[in-house]
């Protein structure tokens, strides 16, 4: 219930900025984003509540949010908020947890290996549910490939991509051809989707 609650205001502030990831104003304001208004209690805070918030979850539905951090990122801002600590502690040339904000340090630092331990929990769990993969499903196909698209940024990309499948009509397959046998250059982008990168290929008519 307390995630349903915190879910919906998050879904409902990032409406209002136009946000479809309702993670993306909360880990926009971390430091390491952030960087003239952000502060070390907040990125301590922010971190804790996300971890708070995915462990009331089922597995699945822990999997769903992970992989919408993932789509922003969220793990490289984490190794970036542990340099910065290291780095402040480096700075003082004293352990983190006698330097300035040394609480909060270790306190954040503790919330990363929070996070990390249960998602790579989470990883093992979706290896087993991936050799489960019926390759013959469509839709389990196609959920793979969201995925994916989703935990490498590319999720925009796919949108676009499936956009244009759906909306490209018939005739566009007649012209193409005619094209073709005409001699005409007819550029078709033809994307394809692999386990890390969306390549756009283009083919122009040739003569046959």
């Amino acid at each position: 219930k307390l995630f349903c609650f915190e879910q919906t205001a998050l879904t409902d502030n990032g409406r209002v900025f136009g946000e479809r990831n309702h993670w993306k104003r909360m880990i926009g304001y971390l430091s390491v984003k952030d960087k003239l208004q952000g502060s070390l209690t907040y990125d301590t805070w922010a971190v804790t509540l996300i971890n708070y918030l995915l462990s009331t979850l089922s597995d699945e539905k822990r999997t769903e949010e992970r992989r919408l951090l993932e789509g922003l990122r969220f793990d490289k801002l984490l190794t970036q908020l542990e340099d910065r600590v290291r780095r402040q502690s480096l700075a003082s040339n004293e352990d983190s947890s006698l330097a300035p904000g040394g609480n909060e340090s270790t306190n954040l630092m503790k919330q990363i290996e929070v996070y990390r331990h249960l998602a790579d929990e989470d990883h093992r769990q979706g290896n087993i549910e991936e050799a489960n993969l019926d390759a013959t499903n469509p839709k389990d196909l196609f959920n793979r490939v969201h995925d994916q698209a989703l935990k490498d940024g590319f999720i925009n990309e796919l949108t676009k991509i499936l956009t244009n499948l759906v909306t490209l009509p018939p005739e566009a397959y007649v012209l193409f051809k005619q094209n073709i046998k005409h001699y005409y250059s007819f550029p078709i982008s033809i994307y394809i989707y692999t386990y890390t990168h969306i390549y756009v290929i283009d083919f122009c008519g040739i003569d046959q």
